[in-house]
């Protein structure tokens, strides 16, 4: 696995295509088994539920998921060697992968009971040159990916964060407070 040489270069497309080519699979954070009690209470128990995977990589988060019994998961990611190796990989499994930047979230209004972020704003606000004072690029994009999560999770829907980033720095991002106009 090759890092990057800046750290902003984990919010770039291309860095991502690049590593998945050589990564098949890897696990930021937590694995399913770490989060698997979260889960379950925030799907209300239902493994039902719609879910959708923000940012999903070569995790194995989703597949898990399906083993586990989950009957309805989407999981998304911008690069599509990431997919295209998921798909592969998991071919048997009824998980849908599809190629979508979380920035432009493609799905109808109120169509997910769960939405699972695992590191991929991290990944995104990675661009930010200081958490004190996060530049409009970033701001505008969280800001895009919030008002998507919000959209199209159910009311009592549920957006599990799972980050690096310390609360008070994520906080103004989910909120929207951050953002000029939200």
């Amino acid at each position: 696995m090759n890092l990057p040489n800046r750290n902003d270069d984990y919010s770039k497309r291309e860095y991502w295509n690049d590593r998945f080519l050589q990564e098949k699979s890897y696990d930021w954070l937590v694995n399913y088994e770490d989060i698997k009690s979260l889960v379950l209470l925030h799907s209300h128990e239902a493994k039902s539920s719609r879910v959708l995977i923000l940012g999903c990589g070569c995790s194995t988060l989703s597949y898990d998921m399906y083993v586990d019994g989950y009957e309805n998961i989407v999981s998304t990611d911008f690069s599509p060697v990431a997919i295209a190796s998921m798909k592969a990989k998991y071919q048997d499994s009824r998980v849908i992968w599809e190629c979508m930047d979380m920035t432009d979230l493609k799905y109808d209004d109120e169509s997910f009971d769960v939405i699972i972020d695992k590191a991929a704003l991290d990944a995104l606000t990675s661009a930010e040159k200081d958490v004190w004072s996060p530049c409009e690029a970033v701001v505008e994009a969280s800001d895009k990916v919030m008002r998507g999560v919000r959209r199209v999770l159910r009311p009592k829907g549920v957006y599990v964060v799972i980050s690096f980033v310390q609360p008070h720095f994520r906080v103004p991002y989910l909120s929207g407070k951050l953002a000029k106009t939200s």
